[in-house]
């Protein structure tokens, strides 16, 4: 047993169960997951069910570059799912042998308990569709503490100014006057220190150009991003004549169909911010260069949402798009990657 510590959580935490079987997206299609060495030999040596025992053998296969933390891949099947799901879609292994005998991976995802500095935090990624979902509702999302027993499981650097700033970027998202867009504008002007940096000649087909034109490149690496983000590619890109009229008539109708997006976005961007540790995402990135991948994690929030509901329309069919989308985002070096493909991002707020 760990030692107590107060844990920054939001409300949706501790309510928090995986859909299993009725995951309309598993989180293990897609993906290339990795287990570690000690877990690997647990796993193929545990006493369990023949049927089980013929599955691990085949289930996993040697990385390009193998370390004692990625050790082995899971190997999808032909579907593309994990081998070890049977017919109903429930995990054989946790099924029959109980949550404890999974990786740790499949234990904690899409949880994440993390320290910076001296404050402990325990979230949930986007990535997993069932977390999209308990943050599109009409109530703020809120953050408090609650003490909990558990293991630290990734560490930040993080000094108090840090902490403040980062804080600041939920202060500012959470203000209710004011456009969302407007809003992303105010952070990028607090981690840059320039308060007028949002530009007033932004233009929705210059955001249109640069969002679709960045999608493409990323989405070559990204089973989930090119899935979801193939009707903004065609609608909006930059080969159709017809993108800006599509977007601005697709955004109005996803705006009627879904009137209170606008404060689940501010949800699912509130929760993000505080999983990433805005600004500080990445360790080649001054924080101000941040900036990048926030303002397209936004826009691709608006495009994508709206083209994938075009002819779906669903509420379902959003929190599937969002939330692959954060499977790139939030499990990747998309914010560096981000920072390549987009020098000037402020155009992206016009969408």
């Amino acid at each position: 047993m760990q030692d107590k510590q107060l844990w920054l959580q939001p409300d949706y935490f501790e309510g928090f169960k995986c859909k299993c079987g009725a995951c309309r997206n598993c989180c293990c299609t897609g993906w290339d997951i990795a287990v570690g060495m000690e877990e690997y030999f647990r796993l193929i040596g545990m006493e369990c069910p023949e049927e089980i025992h013929r599955r691990l053998e085949c289930a996993f296969r040697v990385p390009d570059v193998p370390s004692p933390e990625r050790f082995r891949l899971i190997s999808p099947n032909w579907l593309g799912e994990c081998p070890m799901h049977d017919a109903d879609g429930l995990c054989m292994i946790q099924r029959d042998l109980g949550e404890a005998a999974l990786p740790e991976i499949c234990r904690m995802y899409p949880r994440c308990l993390k320290k910076e500095g001296s404050l402990h935090e325990a979230l949930c990624s986007n990535s997993c569709e069932a977390v999209v979902e308990l943050l599109m509702r009409p109530e703020h999302l809120r953050f408090s503490f609650v003490e909990m027993d558990v293991k630290t499981e990734i560490e930040a650097r993080a000094d108090g100014e840090m902490l403040n700033l980062g804080k600041r970027t939920v202060e500012l998202l959470q203000e209710d006057a004011g456009s969302l867009n407007a809003r992303i504008g105010k952070i990028c002007g607090a981690i840059a220190g320039d308060a007028g940096y949002v530009s007033k000649k932004a233009s929705i087909s210059e955001g249109l150009r640069v969002l679709t034109g960045a999608l493409t490149v990323l989405s070559e690496d990204s089973e989930a991003l090119r899935r979801f983000a193939a009707e903004t590619i065609a609608r909006y890109g930059a080969e159709n004549p017809d993108a800006t009229e599509n977007y601005s008539a697709d955004a109005r109708r996803f705006e009627e169909r879904f009137p209170g997006w606008m404060r689940w976005y501010e949800n699912i961007l509130a929760n993000h911010l505080v999983y990433m540790n805005l600004p500080w995402v990445d360790d080649r990135l001054k924080p101000e260069q941040a900036r990048s991948g926030l303002c397209m994690t936004y826009a691709a929030m608006r495009a994508m949402g709206a083209a994938y509901t075009f002819e779906r329309g669903s509420r379902d069919d959003l929190a599937d798009a969002l939330a692959g989308l954060f499977r790139l985002v939030e499990h990747s070096p998309f914010y560096y990657n981000a920072f390549v493909l987009v020098k000037e991002p402020s155009c992206l707020l016009a969408l």
